[in-house]
């Protein structure tokens, strides 16, 4: 058997075995394939199969207009620190939007994967390239390859992140996801992902009783599709979408990556907004998400420990590559300053980085609520809370819609 491919698992840099090939397989499809670099490179895959196409090409130059109108994946030699090599990724994915991009980099980390992620690219090679990792990754791309989605833009992604347990993160996500169709358009629709697989509350929160959940649609062996999608999927009355948490506990790292990556992103083939209640504890999986999403709310609270875990996760967002606008940082239970001795200016020195939104404290209105299934507005419609969540979903929505 020929070795591994060896595939970084979005952006975590992890690199492990993911399939083997024998060392004379066919690739067996029917998908156009091209792989553009520089010569010195290509020579080093002088025996790859006939099924893929070299063109010697030049870091600054596009591909040839003839291949690349019939190719479905191309693999392009990336130089991150060219400018016109990153451009010329944005004008195949303008003028070619049914093209499967995979970046071809000799350096493969998180900032670069991220950024290359953040393109459009489906996926990345290391370079020198190696025979058996580049049909491996063809033959994954071309297994995601699905005609009758081509054509369907994808939803953002907002993802909301934990400092520490218990500062409120679910409600935050459901009353978001609510304030959506809402407050916002009665026809959007939204559809919150419950990733919190030990301490879920999604479901719950919403009156929301599933039968499947997150982790039916993981371990099924079926090929995932709009039907299997929604027989996991409850309806609230909030007009909520909800993909729930597993009804047991089971263990944190018992999540398939790829496997989530190709759920969320039929999600948002199926959705015009998609909410991610993420974990306390940042797996490789939940970071790999984090890396889709399209905007990160931390949501912090006024105390010494929440602001250091914030501070945390915010270093660990910069090492990603993510871009400081796309993180937001709210904090939640807010109340009256009597004696405090941390305010929000306090808060934003110690982060270096600006609070957005500020949260009220009103425990018995959300109680309330939640023991009900519901969201503050349906238990008190003219409340301050209620307000400040739509606020907060007027400010998501407008950044993450008019970066599109």
């Amino acid at each position: 058997m020929a070795k591994a491919r060896l595939r970084i698992e979005h952006i975590m840099g992890r690199v492990e075995d993911i399939i083997e090939l024998s060392s004379d397989r066919e690739l067996n499809m029917t998908a156009r394939v091209a792989l553009c670099a520089e010569p010195k490179h290509l020579e080093a895959i002088a025996g790859l199969s006939d099924d893929i196409q070299l063109i010697e090409l030049a870091l600054d130059q596009d591909p040839p207009e003839a291949i690349a109108n019939v190719s479905q994946i191309m693999i392009l030699q990336v130089d991150p620190a060219l400018p016109m090599s990153i451009a010329r990724i944005e004008r195949l994915k303008n003028q070619y939007p049914y093209m499967h991009i995979v970046a071809g980099l000799p350096d493969v980390d998180m900032r670069t994967t991220r950024k290359m992620i953040r393109l459009g690219i489906e996926d990345v090679v290391r370079i020198p390239f190696d025979n058996d990792e580049v049909m491996t990754c063809v033959l994954d791309v071309a297994t995601r390859i699905d005609a009758s989605k081509a054509d369907v833009a994808l939803a953002p992604v907002i993802a909301v992140m934990k400092s520490v347990g218990g500062c409120g993160a679910s409600t935050v996500a459901t009353h978001l996801a609510g304030a959506f169709t809402r407050h916002l358009h009665e026809e959007m629709s939204v559809c919150i992902i419950d990733l919190d697989l030990q301490m879920g509350n999604v479901a719950p929160f919403l009156g929301a009783r599933p039968r499947l959940t997150i982790q039916d649609l993981i371990e099924t062996d079926s090929r995932l599709d709009d039907d299997l999608l929604n027989s996991v999927i409850v309806k609230s009355d909030s007009g909520v979408d909800v993909i729930s948490a597993p009804a047991d506990i089971i263990p944190i790292e018992a999540i398939d990556a790829t496997k989530l990556g190709h759920i969320l992103k039929l999600v948002r083939q199926n959705y015009d907004m998609v909410v991610l209640d993420l974990p306390a504890d940042l797996t490789n999986w939940a970071l790999a998400t984090v890396v889709e999403a399209d905007l990160t709310i931390v949501l912090a609270q006024l105390d010494l420990a929440s602001l250091n875990q914030t501070k945390r996760r915010l270093r660990l967002l910069a090492s990603m590559g993510y871009e400081k606008q796309s993180i937001e940082v709210v904090l939640n239970k807010v109340g009256r300053k009597l004696f405090g001795s941390i305010d929000t200016d306090d808060a934003e020195r110690a982060l270096g980085h600006d609070i957005t939104f500020k949260l009220g404290r009103e425990t018995e209105l959300l109680s309330d609520a939640q023991s009900q299934g519901l969201l503050v507005w349906d238990v008190n419609a003219r409340g301050k809370l209620g307000k400040e969540f739509a606020a907060l979903s007027e400010h998501i929505a407008g950044k993450v819609t008019s970066d599109e």
